[in-house]
């Protein structure tokens, strides 16, 4: 978002609502230093399953043997809420990954194709 698309158009409270909602970040135009970067991790899905419950599986970035998609956690816990509600924590169906085990994936020949990498 461009903040200053915001100027006058909403109050600080409506644009900081906002930014939360869509960045799920803790965002507060009083205390930037407070915004903490979140963890980006994603989970690999196996296309044939993503199919079934996300409409927009064909977005989602695939490995070169599209067989499987990373779909954000936060995507999932949207699609699947009871996830968080589970006995003994959360759990998960497939791998999770972020920081350099995601780095080091999306840079693997199955998800860069030699094309890709200039």
């Amino acid at each position: 978002y461009n903040l200053a698309l915001y100027r006058g158009v909403m109050s600080q409270a409506q644009l900081e609502q906002e930014i939360n909602k869509n960045f799920h970040i803790p965002f507060s135009l009083d205390s930037p230093e407070e915004i903490q970067t979140p963890i980006m991790e994603y989970l690999i899905v196996p296309i044939d399953e993503l199919k079934q419950f996300d409409s927009h599986w064909e977005t989602r970035r695939m490995n070169i043997a599209q067989t499987e998609a990373l779909l954000h956690k936060d995507t999932y816990i949207e699609y699947f809420p009871e996830t968080l509600e589970q006995e003994g924590g959360v759990s998960y169906p497939y791998p999770i990954l972020s920081g350099e085990l995601l780095d080091n994936l999306l840079n693997s020949s199955e998800w860069t194709s030699n094309t890709d990498k200039g």
